[in-house]
């Protein structure tokens, strides 16, 4: 019993102290419209960050159960996500990255409606704990005219 008592205090000078969970936790920023994007016709979405990504969506969808995180072309982790029923676009996410700087383009029909570059200002946590790497993530509300 006494060597149990006399390794315990060795135990805190090996390792972190603590474990590290191992969820996924990536970064991301979301830019919500509000209000929502509800006009019907041919929208095209572009972003311009480290890489370029557009998306393409007609409104109403035709089947939003099938579409509720369309990927965007061009770009692993852009989701162009909708209403229940279809009828609207609610946001668009960049997933595993947290750009300084973003420049997104909104067309109607192949009208421009909207152009804005965007400087978000992240949250950053440490889901997995303490030490054991950082999340940053942030939603930028944009607020895009109707055509």
């Amino acid at each position: 019993m006494w060597k149990l008592i006399l390794l315990a205090p060795l135990a805190g000078l090996f390792g972190c102290g603590h474990d590290c969970n191992l969820m996924y936790a990536p970064d991301q920023l979301s830019i919500a419209f509000d209000p929502e994007i509800t006009a019907q016709g041919s929208w095209r979405f572009e972003l311009s960050v480290d890489v370029y990504a557009e998306c393409e969506v007609e409104l109403p969808v035709p089947d939003p159960s099938n579409m509720d995180y369309t990927p965007c072309g061009g770009a692993g982790g852009v989701d162009l996500r909708f209403s229940e029923d279809g009828l609207a676009v609610t946001d668009l996410v960049i997933g595993d990255e947290a750009p300084a700087t973003v420049t997104l383009t909104v067309l109607f029909d192949g009208s421009l409606v909207y152009e804005e570059t965007l400087t978000p200002a992240y949250d950053v946590d440490e889901p997995n704990g303490a030490g054991c790497g950082e999340r940053y993530s942030t939603e930028v509300t944009v607020e895009v005219p109707e055509p």
